[in-house]
């Protein structure tokens, strides 16, 4: 991480950030596939604690549904600042946007969803 964090000149945190929004993405992901989107969740939640470093930077995984279709959105502890590239947006996950912007943002998701299977 140290030389990622040289090379980039993001933050240790921001970075730990993304990595482990990343690996809370495929828990949920592959937990669905599976059946159990709650259980992805709840081992995401497990492991992340288990280094104070990583337990910071851990993102807030929760389920959001629209009708029959639910998907787990998260709130990234960190904002990696793809925003602040030529004609980007706020990411949905990003914690600077205030918190009914994000879920109306991740219902949109989850609509577009539909006809595919949540991640």
């Amino acid at each position: 991480m140290e030389t990622y964090h040289r090379w980039s000149g993001f933050s240790r945190h921001a970075l730990w950030s993304m990595v482990v929004s990343s690996w809370g993405a495929q828990f949920t992901s592959i937990a669905r596939q599976l059946g159990d989107a709650d259980w992805g969740i709840a081992e995401a939640r497990a492991l992340f604690v288990q280094h104070p470093e990583i337990a910071r930077a851990a993102p807030r995984l929760y389920e959001v549904s629209v009708g029959q279709t639910a998907c787990t959105c998260q709130r990234r502890a960190a904002c990696c600042l793809y925003f602040k590239s030529p004609g980007r947006a706020f990411c949905a996950s990003c914690p600077v946007l205030p918190e009914a912007e994000r879920l109306e943002r991740n219902r949109r998701w989850v609509r577009a969803q539909r006809t595919l299977a949540c991640a």
